[in-house]
């Protein structure tokens, strides 16, 4: 780990929605920088977009713009794998497109159109993860954190699951 260095990284992330979001589990995708303050402690910036669906109606893409502290743990100096903690809060998007659906009526079938819709609100999240060397300036960091947030009224909470590599200039 270094001190006053850039680290910056892609991830692939699988997002699995409480019940109360309505919404199927994706897979998605983020991109984020991350500067370096000591070896022990970061500030990320990160932005996250998991297109996804209502099970039987229109597609739901969340997106998530926020900035994250991180305290990383080392027990030996040449560690390669170190765990850390992240605490963060920023911003969810919540996006519903139209869409339409085919509703069976006595006098015969009808469809049903949807406008799109579109909510924001805060967000947080806390997790914790592992980032390994792969070479000086090469990482992968594993990543586990619930997501909390407000959108078309109701709280929200998720948990996200990411893989991604990382570099350090």
């Amino acid at each position: 780990m270094c001190e006053g260095c850039w680290e910056v990284g892609g991830r692939g992330a699988w997002l699995s929605p409480s019940e109360t979001a309505g919404a199927d589990p994706s897979l998605g995708m983020g991109l984020s920088g991350l500067f370096r303050f000591r070896p022990s402690w970061a500030v990320e910036l990160a932005y996250d977009r998991h297109p996804g669906s209502i099970p039987d109606g229109p597609n739901e893409t969340f997106s998530f713009l926020t900035v994250t502290g991180h305290i990383t743990f080392r027990s030996a100096r040449e560690q390669r794998t170190r765990p850390y903690l992240l605490i963060g809060a920023g911003f969810a998007f919540d996006h519903i497109s139209s869409g339409s659906v085919d509703v069976s009526l006595p006098g015969g079938a009808v469809t049903a159109h949807g406008e799109p819709a579109s909510d924001h609100g805060l967000a947080y999240s806390l997790g914790g993860g592992s980032v390994t060397s792969l070479s000086n300036q090469i990482w992968l960091r594993l990543e586990a954190k619930w997501l909390r947030w407000s959108s078309y009224g109701l709280d929200q909470d998720s948990i996200q699951v990411a893989a991604g590599l990382w570099y350090r200039f």
